[in-house]
């Protein structure tokens, strides 16, 4: 039974010993340990949903060489405008985009524009690489005259995103300083 299979793997066959823990299995499907926690769905929904609960959950990406990462670790490789307020459903974003694209300037990362959404103008620094998930990712300004995207650094790039400007009475939809470096896919 499960006990003799558990013991024959260096595990506790007694169900006393295994009480509360959690086996644990290696990238091949063997198992390698038992880890503490309650057993309890409130204790385990307790524990992933804590900020550091990205981290008791692995992943490996597909290929030759992928390596085991947290959750975590996997997910702060790209920001996303929705983790800095953004709705997405119609409501003037504009101050979470600008919180998202001076985020993604200081720490390097790609920002991500996960779909629709609603902004108004905006700055965008050096080193910032704004995404849409495909070229049917739609931005709309919200009314009154500005440019939409003021590009005031090097090394920018905007790229799969439709602007959808027919609620602006003036400026630009991109504003590209003298001096600057960006490339519009």
């Amino acid at each position: 039974g499960l006990g003799n299979a558990l013991f024959a793997a260096g595990l506790p066959a007694d169900p006393v010993q295994r009480q509360n823990r959690f086996l644990v299995f290696d990238a091949t499907g063997q198992s390698v340990s038992l880890a503490s926690g309650t057993g309890a769905d409130a204790g385990l929904r307790s524990d992933l949903g804590a900020s550091s609960g990205g981290g008791l959950v692995n992943v490996t990406s597909g290929g030759t060489g992928a390596v085991t990462r947290s959750v975590s670790a996997k997910l702060a490789d790209v920001l996303d405008v929705r983790d800095f307020g953004a709705a997405l459903g119609g409501a003037d974003d504009t101050a979470a985009v600008q919180a998202a694209i001076n985020a993604a300037a200081a720490q390097r990362k790609v920002l991500r524009f996960p779909g629709a959404i609603r902004h108004g103008a905006v700055t965008v620094p050096s080193g910032v690489n704004i995404v849409g998930p495909s070229c049917h990712s739609t931005v709309t300004a919200v009314a009154g005259s500005y440019d939409l995207y003021t590009v005031t650094g090097s090394d920018v790039t905007i790229e799969n995103l439709r602007v959808e400007a027919a609620g602006k009475t003036g400026g630009w939809e991109f504003a590209i300083a003298t001096g600057t470096s960006a490339t519009l896919e």
